[in-house]
């Protein structure tokens, strides 16, 4: 038997994971958010997220294409999509 334990955005891949691979038996999933491009918008604030957004904004994007391209990259994985794939035990 196979099982997985995710916290926070360890959580977040976790259900991808759990949603798909046939092997995990049993999942824990613990803080676990959704919506990947809201949560980079709402992270503004921190070190590593400012300096990519700042580099971006430097080549031109503004917070809208920000935003847009954040979707567009990131919905696909995203554990909000894929949460009705996970298997109960």
């Amino acid at each position: 038997r196979v099982g997985l334990l995710g916290i926070s955005l360890g959580s977040m891949i976790g259900s991808l994971i759990a949603a798909y691979d046939p092997r995990v038996d049993a999942t824990a999933l613990v803080l676990t958010g959704g919506d990947f491009a809201e949560v980079l918008d709402h992270a503004r604030d921190e070190v590593e997220v400012k300096a990519f957004l700042a580099g971006l904004e430097s080549r031109g994007y503004d917070a809208d294409r920000i935003r847009h391209e954040a979707h567009w990259y990131l919905d696909a994985v995203d554990p909000l999509r894929h949460a009705a794939s996970l298997r109960p035990p």
